[in-house]
């Protein structure tokens, strides 16, 4: 899978060069692109799948609690992204820090809710409606 560059920056001009690269790229069958993603102590990674038709719900995975070894990339998490996706949403599963290429440490759940509201953040920059639907 190829990487996305970095989105750090919230211009508008920003977003729109790096979405249309996402989208030409994500909308290759199967596509489940790296995304990199600011958070507050790091740069955060995941996978997103963007949502197929506007004003299509938005779901975020949330792996289980990283000192009992979850990742993104667990089973059950897996299988809730693709259901999801096969389901229309536009959906996105993350790492919180310390976790795979994520950046940070565990935070006894304080941070990782952090990370969390940073992920939504990223996703409601350049897919408004998530912010109210």
């Amino acid at each position: 899978m190829g990487r996305l560059p970095y989105i750090g920056v919230n211009s508008p001009a920003a977003i729109d060069h790096s979405m249309q690269h996402f989208i030409s790229y994500a909308s290759q069958p199967g596509a489940m692109p790296d995304v990199i993603f600011p958070g507050p102590e790091g740069r955060l990674e995941g996978r997103f799948s963007p949502p197929p038709r506007p004003r299509a719900p938005i779901a975020m995975i949330l792996h289980p609690h990283p000192q009992g070894g979850g990742t993104m990339n667990e089973r059950i998490t897996l299988a809730l992204y693709k259901t999801f996706v096969r389901r229309g949403f536009g959906v996105l599963r993350f790492n919180f820090r310390g976790v795979g290429r994520s950046q940070g440490t565990f935070d006894n759940g304080i941070g990782e809710l952090s990370d969390a509201a940073s992920a939504l953040d990223w996703v409601q920059s350049f897919h408004p409606e998530a912010q109210t639907t």
